[in-house]
């Protein structure tokens, strides 16, 4: 599992990439991050019925105040 500490005021950038194909889809497809709690998720959506959700980690807040 890849683990990351980000520090007040640093910025992270990341990629997340997935290719599909839907050949009868005329449509977009949506698709986004979402936080819930502090578990990370992926949800992309083909049309209005029919999205997947996908797990892809945590995001932990720590407190050091000792820094």
């Amino acid at each position: 599992m890849l683990q990351r500490t980000i520090k007040p005021e640093e910025e992270c950038l990341f990629y997340v990439i997935m290719l599909m194909h839907f050949p009868e889809q005329s449509g977009s497809v949506r698709a986004g991050l979402f936080l819930k709690e502090q578990d990370l998720f992926y949800r992309f959506t083909v049309n209005p019925l029919d999205s997947e959700i996908i797990p892809c980690g945590k995001i932990a807040f720590k407190n050091d105040a000792g820094n």
